[in-house]
């Protein structure tokens, strides 16, 4: 009888140990998980240092903050020669906007002190020459060259009217 309760007990402890076998199973216990999904590519690279930029295109209008504008004046009479932009054109710092040009009564004024100040250098070269033969004072040298120094300067450039800043609001 001691025998049978060992053989009862032995099987009871293989239904006990298949069961508890199957049931791991079943539920996959023990097991860890795998998750799987999509897989990434990687691309290798060599490495280079660059900067950074971004382009950005940005449409609507550039309106001038109050207090930002700019006024230009110039000293002399002038007009506008040609608009060097359309409305809706981009344009970027420094882009030339308008071209001007001396007006008629302005080039008369500019021509004349263009002719004076040749005079009064050609009156110093002559005075100067004058002195260094001994046929002229240090008074007569000095008055010339106060003359050549005191005479409107006829180099005015005409330029173009640039944008101080172009920039686009983001």
């Amino acid at each position: 009888m001691k025998k049978k309760r060992i053989i009862i007990g032995a099987i009871v402890v293989v239904l006990i140990i298949g069961g508890l076998a199957w049931i791991a199973q079943q539920f996959e216990l023990g097991k860890e998980e795998k998750k799987t999904g999509p897989v990434p590519q990687v691309e290798v690279a060599k490495l280079e240092r660059k900067t950074i930029t971004e382009k950005v295109i940005v449409y609507g209008s550039v309106v001038a903050q109050p207090g930002k504008t700019h006024s230009v004046s110039i000293a002399f009479e002038t007009r506008v020669r040609h608009i060097l932009v359309a409305p809706g054109q981009f344009v970027t710092e420094n882009d030339p906007l308008i071209e001007i040009e001396l007006s008629p009564g302005a080039q008369v004024q500019f021509q004349q002190a263009r002719n004076a100040a040749e005079a009064a250098r050609k009156e110093l070269k002559q005075t100067q020459a004058r002195f260094n033969l001994k046929l002229a004072t240090n008074q007569d040298l000095s008055a010339a060259e106060k003359t050549a120094r005191n005479a409107p300067a006829p180099e005015v450039t005409i330029a173009f009217i640039r944008t101080a800043r172009a920039s686009s609001q983001k």
